[in-house]
């Protein structure tokens, strides 16, 4: 036995070859991508039979920042924020939920969740500031 030969996929186009070792670390893979690969062994007569394909996923990256965040609406009761989803960047998939936290100065707050980018914050304590 010489070396290996090491096909991934999605992206066809990665072979490695490398020398007779038996594990490699595979980098510069994309983010949230489901890849598969096999593997075949190469000696001085040829290259054998590719190995049945093996699948791994990458995980996918944590969004960034929301953007432009700013309240659209607001009584002596209530206030409504919207914002932006965060930019889009390699691998990370759709948002399920975002997470709100507001409360009065020096106290620990509340945390409440929205799957859009808007929501409405009720029975808050008229004349209080809040963050």
């Amino acid at each position: 036995l010489i070396k290996y030969q090491i096909s991934v996929d999605p992206s066809s186009q990665m072979t490695r070859t490398v020398g007779a070792v038996t594990q490699l670390l595979l980098d510069n893979l994309m983010t949230g991508v489901t890849y598969s690969f096999s593997v075949a062994a190469i000696n001085s007569d040829g290259t054998g039979p590719d190995t049945d394909m093996v699948m791994f996923a990458t995980i996918a990256d944590i969004p960034g920042p929301i953007q432009n965040l700013m309240k659209t609406a607001s009584s002596a009761i209530s206030v409504t924020i919207s914002w932006d989803p965060p930019e889009p960047s390699d691998g990370y998939t759709n948002i399920s939920i975002y997470i709100i936290r507001y409360g009065i100065l020096d106290t620990t707050g509340e945390i409440v969740t929205s799957e859009y980018t808007q929501k409405t914050i009720n029975n808050l304590e008229p004349g209080i500031p809040y963050y």
